[in-house]
């Protein structure tokens, strides 16, 4: 595929797939952001992320000020404060 299309970066390179085997959990970490303004930018990444992988269980690790805010996001299940 060329560079820029839907399927690929600038650089042309493929997204990484996320797959797991039927009926497994998917775990990830994700380093929140440390503003609000870009917390609340990130949320459409974790419900893509719940696109591509429906049993995920995704934790974020935030600063204390935007802890609560990650909190009432529905795609993220735990919160861990730093």
């Amino acid at each position: 595929m060329k560079a820029g299309s839907a399927r690929t970066d600038a650089r042309g390179a493929e997204p990484p797939k996320v797959s797991t085997a039927a009926g497994k959990t998917t775990r990830v970490l994700v380093v929140g952001p440390s503003w609000v303004g870009d917390t609340v930018l990130a949320q459409p990444l974790f419900m893509r992320l719940h696109e591509r992988s429906p049993r995920l269980e995704l934790d974020v690790l935030a600063p204390p000020w935007t802890a609560p805010l990650v909190r009432r996001m529905p795609e993220v299940s735990n919160v861990i404060d730093n």
